[in-house]
């Protein structure tokens, strides 16, 4: 019986573990956004990434981009981004590269924080 207790003890903290490493894998995006990294000052994370418009929806203030990996954080992807300010979608075009920087809102909101045609 203690042999039992005792396996079952190791098995439950290896358990604990796991989720943690997988969190943390370059190969998969991480669907909670606390997986994120902290900031010092307060501020929501911010990404850097490069990609091309894929689709501007400015009636619903979301610009869809297809962006290179994000290393720690996603991998290359196709995926929305809100956009606040909408005077950052001025002069964008359907199949422009542009470098985006955007910020990881609480909810898991990837918005649009500044974005530069390359």
């Amino acid at each position: 019986m203690p042999a039992l207790l005792a396996l079952l003890l190791v098995l439950g903290c290896g358990a604990s573990q796991t989720p943690e490493t997988s969190a943390t894998s370059d190969s998969e995006p991480s669907s909670n956004t606390s997986e994120a990294p902290e900031t010092t000052d307060g501020r929501s994370p911010r990404y850097t990434t490069r990609g091309t418009v894929e689709e501007i929806r400015e009636e619903r203030r979301q610009i869809i981009v297809h962006h290179e990996a994000i290393p720690g954080y996603m991998p290359e992807m196709t995926m929305p981004f809100l956009v606040e300010d909408l005077s950052l979608l001025e002069g964008l075009a359907t199949g422009q590269r542009i470098e985006l920087t955007f910020s990881v809102e609480p909810g898991g909101r990837h918005v649009a924080r500044a974005i530069r045609r390359l």
